[in-house]
């Protein structure tokens, strides 16, 4: 029992260290003067973008369409439904304000309401502040990431060389990673994949731009 014990403790110890060791490798860089600024998911003067979306959370499939809606300046709606305008929820972020205008039984969840809270927050850019985010570097790489801590959490932003758009996301502890999102363009420059992956939860939902006609 006491080498059961001393083992997973061991084994606990090596995971976040390697994990802690990865990020440790990071490096701040020099801002240079630049204003920190990340492009949202809608840009490009569009109001609304709409996609088919495919949730994948503890062993069960749920498929429709998830609608981002930029309502004005600081405010922007969230609403996943069913392919037959079933209303699965639908959520509103004004900054770091929070609504829940609509849910669906199965998803009135407080655990998952804030999962899904937050991972929307992350791909809606809203309720950061960027002015307190670190400029980073990984190793000798180029890339610019932001690195903004809330809490007892880490949230990386990883964006194009020379532009403010984001290609991905990862939200971790200090010795884990607990979310990665992947942004994918087309070429005028819309998110037209998009992918969440959570590592501590069986979670996964990849949402496919529906062009408009």
């Amino acid at each position: 029992m006491r080498n059961l014990l001393s083992s997973s403790i061991f084994f606990i110890i090596i995971l976040c260290s390697c994990s802690v060791v990865h990020y440790n490798r990071f490096h701040i860089s020099k801002d240079d003067g630049f204003e920190k600024r990340i492009d949202p998911v809608i840009q490009n003067g569009a109001s609304a973008l709409l996609y088919k979306a495919g949730i994948r959370i503890y062993g069960k499939y749920v498929s429709g369409l998830f609608l981002f809606k930029k309502m004005n300046d600081t405010t922007q709606r969230v609403v996943f439904s069913s392919e037959t305008g079933i209303t699965f929820f639908d959520f509103e972020f004004s900054g770091k304000d929070f609504n829940i205008r609509q849910c669906f039984e199965k998803f009135r969840n407080k655990t998952l309401i804030s999962t899904f809270r937050k991972d929307l927050k992350m791909i809606l850019m809203t309720g950061f502040h960027l002015a307190g985010a670190e400029s980073v570097k990984y190793k000798k790489e180029e890339q610019m990431i932001y690195r903004l801590r809330e809490g007892k959490e880490y949230f990386y932003f990883y964006l194009e060389e020379h532009t403010c758009s984001c290609l991905k996301i990862e939200n971790t502890s200090r010795c884990f990673k607990k979310v990665i999102i992947l942004l994918k363009k087309n070429a005028s420059g819309v998110n037209s994949q998009i992918s969440i992956r959570h590592k501590k939860i069986p979670l996964d939902i990849d949402l496919q731009l529906i062009p408009r006609i």
